[in-house]
């Protein structure tokens, strides 16, 4: 018998985080599934919806968000029916939205600052999101195995370690703000509780690509008229949220 609970999290990214190349935005998005049985029960839904529209798309050799013209109208519909299904009492979708102008300029020049934020912003998207789980009462407070599979981004070996131990510190540790003389209590208390990443290609990996799917959605909705990103957030169970602060 498996004494963890096992936490999934599928992210993958929009945009490019950098005002100075003209975008205004960058975003993560994906998905955070609460057991191993609801994670394979979302993904033979997901994936039986995705064949299915990849008859209608024989020359893709994945269904990425990338290959919809969300200007024709079946097309969009494909690409949203992919979204609805990962729908359950145990599946949070996750949005985060970074508005690059007002990121201060010396992260932006620095590519170690910019690995630096975006990692402080998966780690804070991870934290609110087991934060609302914990208070809808779809996680305990026990035994974790947190896994967490992200879009490949060229991301270093110390890049991966440091975002697992980040989260891990502040899931399991807590965090001392030594400017302001504070201790921020953390969530959760087990110590042998397991934190994971991975990057890998959502080319690859199909759960990854159902965060694809969210994050290319989540762009086109941002970018264009007539349509608003409150389509997603509004929804039950979505973690959105926007930084800076």
């Amino acid at each position: 018998m498996n004494r963890f609970t096992d936490v999934y999290f599928f992210i993958d990214d929009s945009g490019v985080f950098d005002f100075e190349k003209n975008e205004e935005y960058f975003l993560y998005c994906g998905y955070m599934i609460i057991g191993n049985q609801n994670k394979d029960n979302l993904l033979r839904k997901y994936n039986s919806v995705r064949d299915e529209i990849a008859k209608e798309y024989p020359n893709e050799k994945e269904i990425k968000g990338r290959i919809f013209n969300k200007n024709i109208g079946h097309e969009l519909r494909d690409q949203l029916r992919l979204y609805k299904v990962m729908k359950s009492d145990y599946c949070y979708s996750l949005i985060l939205k970074v508005n690059n102008k007002d990121i201060y300029s010396y992260i932006l020049r620095d590519k170690k600052s910019k690995t630096r934020y975006k990692n402080y912003a998966l780690k804070m998207m991870i934290k609110e999101a087991l934060q609302q789980a914990l208070k809808d009462g779809a996680v305990e407070d026990t035994l974790l195995n947190i896994k967490i599979l992200v879009d490949e981004e060229g991301q270093s070996t110390n890049g991966i370690y440091d975002l697992e131990e980040s989260v891990r510190s502040e899931l399991f540790h807590g965090v001392q703000n030594f400017d302001y003389g504070t201790f921020y209590e953390p969530l959760f208390h087990n110590q042998e509780s397991s934190v994971k990443v991975t990057y890998c290609r959502s080319e690859v990996v199909r759960p990854v690509q159902t965060a694809d799917i969210l994050a290319n959605l989540c762009y086109f909705f941002l970018h264009n008229d007539g349509y608003n990103i409150n389509y997603f957030t509004k929804r039950d169970r979505c973690i959105y949220k926007v930084l800076p602060f």
